[in-house]
């Protein structure tokens, strides 16, 4: 059963889209904000310049040059109706690692961390497919690589923190005792954690999987 619409007040979701050669395997970030006065039109695009400039200055550093960051998409979640803005980009954001593609599947996740402790308040982000540069065995990063992963991703939360207007990360939670909520409830992520090397696959959790 599809989910149905369930409001997130003052929420926006973002979804960085990649792709291989810009045609072939979609690889895909979900990620959600909140401010306090709501996302209209123009702070969406405040939202999406964020994330453009973490992928140049970081997020592109992680990835083989041909696979694109082609789109940044922004939902305001308030309504159906909420505002929405695209940023295409074509092949203006191409990765900067070098070294040939590890692997379509392998890739390498941070966790996002909140105040409170469990699985269900942690969210995470995923590093697309691994450059061969980056990677120290059959089934692990380097270390300094993993280190540099987090401080990307705490690079863009405090950038977020710090956007005019505050629009920091979160979680979002839709769902409470195995119901859909009336609205979605959230926790602000305080930091980017690695809990070990090993890498990750793209597709849902599987056993032994890092993170």
């Amino acid at each position: 059963m599809p989910r149905p619409f369930i409001p997130f007040p003052h929420g926006a979701k973002v979804v960085l889209t990649l792709n291989l050669n810009t045609t072939t395997f979609v690889f895909l970030n979900v990620l959600h904000v909140w401010t306090p006065g709501g996302f209209a039109h123009d702070q969406l695009v405040t939202l999406v310049n964020v994330f453009e400039s973490w992928d140049n200055s970081d997020y592109s550093e992680y990835r083989v040059p041909a696979m694109y960051l082609v789109q940044i998409a922004a939902f305001a979640l308030d309504t159906p109706t909420s505002p929405q803005y695209f940023l295409n980009l074509g092949t203006s954001h191409p990765g900067y690692a070098s070294g040939g593609l590890y692997g379509f599947q392998l890739t390498k996740s941070v966790a996002l961390r909140t105040a409170r402790r469990g699985r269900g308040q942690q969210g995470r982000i995923f590093f697309p497919p691994l450059p061969e540069s980056l990677i120290l065995g059959p089934s692990t990063i380097r270390n300094d690589i993993a280190a540099a992963m987090v401080d990307s991703i705490n690079l863009l939360i405090d950038r977020l923190r710090i956007a005019t207007p505050e629009m920091p990360l979160v979680i979002a939670s839709y769902r409470a005792n195995h119901a859909w909520r009336a609205e979605a409830t959230y926790e602000e992520v305080v930091e980017g954690v690695v809990h070990n090397t090993r890498i990750d696959t793209q597709r849902r959790r599987l056993k032994q999987a890092g993170g």
